[in-house]
């Protein structure tokens, strides 16, 4: 009698530490998405999204990949997911002719920000879209 009841006692603990751990992060995350103008037959080899704490952006540090939280290229736009942004952003884009350019400071917008890139002098011109 007294294994059964350790028994179903340890089973119902398994049932509860496995119904507390599988509910973290369900919410929906902050995004931003990046459309370019690049012309002349250009792709987006790689970028990072680069996040500062002031409008100068005098302390960037990559968006680091954890869980759903990474920012991602394709060859004509970028998608950033977090947990959470920083006030401010830079993005940095490697052209497939080899530049690597980076763009204006931008504030990070709305919860699903959206913004326009285009390719201006040796940097990216980063505006949000209406």
């Amino acid at each position: 009698m007294a294994s059964r009841l350790i028994a179903t006692a340890a089973a119902v603990s398994l049932v509860v530490a496995w119904a507390t751990t599988s509910i973290a992060d369900v919410g929906p995350k902050p995004t931003m998405s990046f459309a370019f103008s690049l012309g002349q037959n250009l792709t987006i080899s790689k970028g990072a999204l680069l996040m500062c704490q002031d409008e100068k952006c005098g302390d960037p540090h990559p968006l680091e990949p954890l869980g759903p939280q990474r920012f991602t290229c394709d060859p004509q736009s970028c998608h950033a997911m977090a947990y959470g942004f920083a006030p401010f952003g830079m993005i940095e884009i490697t052209l497939s002719d080899g530049r690597t350019l980076r763009s204006n400071v931008f504030g990070r917008g709305s919860f699903n920000a959206k913004f326009r890139v285009a390719v201006v002098g040796t940097g990216l011109s980063v505006q949000p879209e209406p």
